[in-house]
């Protein structure tokens, strides 16, 4: 079984980013046209990308 929960959230890129190591680790930003480097399982991209996609219409 493989459970994948994902999310997209929007913001603006001057805006810091502040994590919390006690409760997250590897945890950053990457580059939406980078995304394919973080997966070795194509259809899980398309699933990204139809999220992108998404999100995109919404800002």
């Amino acid at each position: 079984m493989h459970l994948n929960t994902s999310y997209a959230l929007i913001g603006k890129e001057i805006e810091e980013t502040v994590i919390n190591e006690e409760e997250t680790s590897g945890v950053g930003w990457i580059e939406v046209n980078s995304l394919y480097k973080y997966s070795n399982e194509p259809y899980i991209i398309e699933i990204y990308n139809k999220i992108i996609d998404k999100a995109r219409k919404l800002t």
